[in-house]
C-alpha cells in the first residue's frame, strides 16, 4: 500500500513539474534575443566606427532601439525587419522577420 501512494506522488510530482515546465515555455521570450541584439549591435558599430568589438559598450533604449558608444563616437540603431505572413486561409497572421540593426544617427567626441 505505501509503495502504492508513493508512486502516485512521485507521478502527480512528476505530472505538475511538467505542466509548470509546459506553461514557462509558452510565455518565455527565446533566451538569447537581448543578447543576440547586443552582439549585433556591436558588430555593426565596429564596422561603422573602425573599431574591435571588445571598445564598443551598448545600451537598451527600448526594444528595438540600441545606443552604441566607444572611442568617442555614439550610435543609435534602430532594428528593421519584413512583416511575413504566415498560416493560410483564415488563420493569417503578420510576424516580424528577416530583422537588421540599422543606424538612425551617430555623433562623434567633441
Amino acid at each position: 500500500m505505501k509503495r502504492g501512494l508513493g508512486m502516485l506522488f512521485t507521478g502527480g510530482t512528476l505530472i505538475a513539474a511538467l505542466v509548470v515546465a509546459l506553461v514557462g515555455l509558452g510565455c518565455t521570450p527565446e533566451p538569447d534575443t537581448a543578447h543576440e541584439a547586443v552582439v549585433k549591435v556591436k558588430r555593426r558599430a565596429a564596422s561603422d566606427f573602425d573599431r574591435n568589438e571588445r571598445e564598443i559598450r551598448t545600451k537598451s533604449f527600448d526594444e528595438r532601439t540600441k545606443i552604441a558608444e566607444g572611442c568617442g563616437q555614439r550610435a543609435t540603431y534602430i532594428e528593421t525587419c519584413e512583416a511575413c505572413v504566415t498560416g493560410f486561409g483564415d488563420f493569417k497572421d503578420i510576424e516580424r522577420c528577416n530583422c537588421t540593426w540599422v543606424m538612425d544617427t551617430r555623433t562623434r567626441g567633441r
